[in-house]
């Protein structure tokens, strides 16, 4: 969910099992307002798109990801929606269990998709250790 820290409409989608998104404000794939927005991500067992729905209740399930990215405030993400376009967001999410002592080392600390939104001044920060991939195409 991408938050207009203006205030407004957020934004919101699904993730898909590959771990991207699209994301939807007024009507399916419109994407989000522009403008800076803060960012939080939450994803449970039972929204696993490849699972088959099991009967109704009021579980979602398992969290599959670090309670801190629930939270707008504690996510850490804030990010630019540019007028003209941006590259496709990539968030890296670090699991809160590991230490720096274990992170293995890394050639390079960011991805090529990574670099392309450092561009667009989105306020990404590099992640050392991801667990998993968010990212909205």
């Amino acid at each position: 969910m991408f938050q207009p820290l203006q205030g407004g409409q957020p934004a919101q989608g699904a993730i898909d099992s590959e771990g991207n998104f699209k994301l939807s404000t007024y009507s399916p794939g419109d994407g989000a307002v522009t403008g800076r927005h803060r960012v939080r991500i939450v994803c449970y067992s039972l929204q696993n798109p490849d699972l088959k729905k099991s009967s109704p209740g009021d579980s979602l399930g398992e969290l599959l990801i670090p309670e801190r990215y629930t939270s707008f405030a504690q996510s850490g993400f804030e990010v630019s929606v540019l007028a003209q376009g941006n590259a496709p967001f990539l968030f890296r999410l670090e699991s809160d269990n590991v230490s720096k002592e274990e992170a293995p080392a890394e050639e390079g600390s960011r991805s090529e998709e990574a670099n392309a939104e450092s561009s667009t001044d989105d306020g990404f920060e590099d992640r050392s250790t991801p667990d998993k991939d968010v990212v909205e195409k």
